[in-house]
């Protein structure tokens, strides 16, 4: 059975996530992406061809492994989920079309549903059933759900701080000296950035993205980073938690040095 990739787009400004895509060869799409953007006006070539003149590029990373079969499927649950995370993606369709603007992918009369009759295999059935637990709501229904949930309505909401730019301190530099001290492993799940294959991200710990002092930054993997998005006063404390931890730990290594250097 063929295979094919669910891939994101990541904006190396925010880090945050800005476009869900299908490839089959996801490094020549990257290619692909990185031309120049002369079609039409959308926000996804505004955004990336902003980042063209600045000299940057999109991060890529790919999220899932799918059927070629089913990968219409998977798109749209991918641009839904992170959606519903609060995401502001730049995708142009809900996914599933293969294609990039409204008139070419309306739904003509005539035209057959891509999944009539179609046969899921028993690995898409789980993920989808995992996906769906307690769930039996229309796409209307999730839309309502989704506003519903937005904003002011929603328990995560903060002001509009997420929206809010970085401070100018904010930099590569500082990004790279915080990595380098957290020995480029995310302080989460450990995982290097080399098997990451990819940067870690810097997240604040107090949310606030004036506040750059390094005790307030930590290095977090994409998917630990996006954990981060619910309960934010949780994991403000436990981040803090083993902030101040790792502070006790060096100040006892340090007087253990010094006792050391003393007795000899």
């Amino acid at each position: 059975m063929k295979h094919t990739y669910i891939y994101i787009l990541i904006d190396p400004l925010t880090n945050q996530i800005r476009y869900i895509g299908k490839a089959n060869n996801p490094k020549e799409r990257y290619k692909n992406h990185k031309n120049r953007c002369r079609d039409k006006n959308t926000h996804k070539r505004n955004w990336m061809n902003k980042l063209r003149l600045k000299g940057l590029y999109p991060e890529i990373e790919i999220i899932d492994r799918v059927l070629t079969s089913e990968w219409h499927y998977w798109e749209k649950f991918w641009i839904a989920y992170y959606r519903f995370l609060g995401c502001s993606l730049v995708n142009y369709t809900s996914g599933g079309d293969g294609l990039t603007f409204g008139n070419q992918t309306s739904f003509k009369k005539g035209q057959v549903s891509w999944n009539k009759g179609k046969q899921f295999s028993e690995g898409t059935k789980q993920k989808i059933r995992l996906a769906h637990i307690g769930m039996k709501a229309s796409d209307e229904t999730k839309t309502k759900m989704s506003l519903k949930n937005s904003m002011e309505n929603n328990p995560s909401w903060l002001g509009g701080i997420s929206f809010e730019p970085y401070g100018l301190e904010f930099n590569n530099k500082l990004k790279g000296q915080i990595r380098q001290r957290d020995n480029y492993r995310c302080q989460e799940c450990f995982r290097h950035q080399n098997e990451l294959k990819r940067k870690l991200h810097v997240h604040h710990i107090d949310f606030n993205k004036k506040n750059n002092n390094p005790s307030n930054l930590i290095s977090l993997c994409n998917n630990c980073h996006a954990q981060t998005l619910f309960n934010r006063d949780k994991w403000t404390n436990y981040f803090n938690d083993v902030m101040n931890l790792r502070e006790l730990n060096n100040d006892q290594l340090n007087n253990n040095q010094i006792q050391l250097q003393g007795g000899s």
